[in-house]
């Protein structure tokens, strides 16, 4: 018995892996999660999926919220739609259908996209390592009804549909640019992306074509029906409710600007997280920048009220040193997880594992690049698939300037477990006994001051909290 269930595994490895990373996702999300209850923003996203129906009657322009687009609470109406037709708890079918969509794209989409873009052979534990280091790190984003993550897996999809179906002309080709309007309604960030993606894919098929024909203007005629399909109900929606003719959600409330909001905010607050913890006096969670408050208060700039952006360009000039310290700090902090939640349970805890793993995953990267990256021309570098996670990266650049939460690093910190998972770990179970312990004497001491610098940086950090001491190691 127990050798024709190891033979079936071993015959179906892929699909294994897949119930396993599905398995573990269920008994996080449901059967033992972090919380109990959705809060803030992810409640506001469930409760938004209520506004489409209006006296019984369902439509798209019943739907009239500003700052959030109408694609996320449209996904989420739908499952409670169904949750009911079937007579069952809405958050249980949420998470039901969630934990299959996130478990399909880490065991099933991610390696087959880096086969097919590297032509690279990923073998089961590389698949078990990557979707182990983003459930360790990110366990609490994939219980909330966020945008984060959905909008990433949305992105990676249409990059995956480009590169799996580029010889195909059928109605396939729509779903790149559905899938990648969807992540730019769905999280507004991602809207940057969207030129060079369309670049990208023009490249890809001319790649797999070899010559620019018909064909490639028809996928890319594909690509912008998609796209005006997903952006045809937010101009709607925008027309009708806030009288804008615009595709893109709305980022301006009663003359304010979000992002310049964003911006003002981003010189003062250097971190920023949600908090659920009962001894945490307020549920924003601010780590406070002393210079950046130091440079609003010499230029008489108040961090209350959006900053224009011809004076934002002007303090950019004026306090150069200061401002790439500051933005630096942020890229840090972004990157910088030390809860493995989007709500917070404990503020002062000092998570030290989660700090230390983080830590020595990120040296491993840093050093990975720092030796392959220079041996890379910049015509191979052209000619290749090598550009894209830059455009991937894109939504977390964007978010630089602003009050930074870790969740906006999603795609830096993925594909920096991809990389580890993919191409770090193989090669270093490739070479001899030898040649690790080689590798380990050379690069301790360079490991003890990365990681020690990391700590410091996080310290100070941490320091600002705004409420209370955060003494980290205590």
């Amino acid at each position: 018995m127990f050798k024709s269930v190891y033979d079936l595994i071993h015959r179906h490895l892929k699909l294994s892996v897949f119930f396993i990373i599905f398995g573990i996702l269920l008994f996080l999300n449901i059967i033992k999660p972090l919380s109990n209850a959705y809060y803030y923003d992810s409640d506001q996203y469930w409760k938004l999926s209520e506004e489409f129906v209006r006296s019984g009657s369902f439509s798209l322009l019943n739907y009239g919220s500003v700052l959030r687009g109408y694609l996320y609470p449209l996904i989420i109406y739908v499952i409670r739609k169904l949750a009911s037709l079937i007579s069952f708890s809405d958050i249980i079918t949420f998470q039901l259908i969630m934990s299959l969509v996130h478990a399909i794209f880490l065991a099933i989409l991610v390696p087959d996209l880096i086969r097919l873009l590297f032509n690279k052979k990923v073998k089961i534990y590389q698949t078990i390592v990557f979707g182990s280091l983003i459930l360790f790190f990110w366990r609490g984003s994939f219980f909330y009804p966020l945008t984060d993550i959905l909008a990433f897996i949305f992105l990676i999809s249409g990059i995956y549909i480009v590169q799996k179906f580029c010889h195909k002309t059928t109605w396939i080709g729509l779903f790149p640019g559905l899938l990648w309007g969807g992540a730019a309604i769905i999280r507004p960030s991602y809207l940057i992306t969207l030129p060079f993606l369309l670049i990208w894919a023009i490249y890809c098929y001319h790649l797999q074509i070899n010559y620019f024909t018909k064909i490639i203007l028809y996928k890319l005629a594909m690509i912008i029906v998609g796209l005006l399909i997903v952006f045809s109900p937010q101009l709607l929606i925008n027309t009708t409710h806030f009288g804008v003719f615009s595709p893109f959600v709305q980022t301006q409330v009663d003359s304010t600007n979000l992002f310049l909001q964003q911006l003002n905010w981003g010189i003062v607050i250097q971190k920023y997280e949600t908090s659920i913890d009962p001894d945490y006096p307020s549920p924003q969670v601010y780590f406070l920048d002393r210079q950046g408050e130091s440079i609003l208060i010499r230029s008489s700039v108040s961090p209350d009220t959006p900053i224009s952006l011809g004076k934002y360009v002007e303090l950019l000039f004026k306090y150069p040193l200061d401002f790439m310290s500051i933005y630096l700090r942020h890229i840090f902090n972004g990157l910088d997880i030390v809860y493995n939640t989007v709500y917070v349970n404990n503020v002062y805890d000092n998570a030290l594992h989660m700090r230390l793993a983080n830590y020595s995953l990120w040296f491993l990267v840093v050093i990975y690049i720092q030796k392959y990256f220079p041996n890379i021309k910049a015509r191979k570098l052209l000619n290749s698939q090598l550009l894209l996670p830059i455009i991937i990266a894109m939504p977390s650049l964007v978010s630089i300037p602003t009050a930074i939460e870790v969740r906006f690093m999603i795609p830096i910190s993925f594909m920096a477990y991809g990389l580890a998972a993919f191409w770090i770990l193989p090669e270093f179970f490739e070479i001899s006994l030898v040649e690790k312990k080689n590798m380990v004497f050379k690069y301790f001491v360079e490991y003890i001051i990365f990681v020690a610098f990391c700590f410091l940086l996080s310290s100070n950090t941490y320091m600002g909290l705004e409420f209370g001491s955060y003494v980290l190691g205590l």
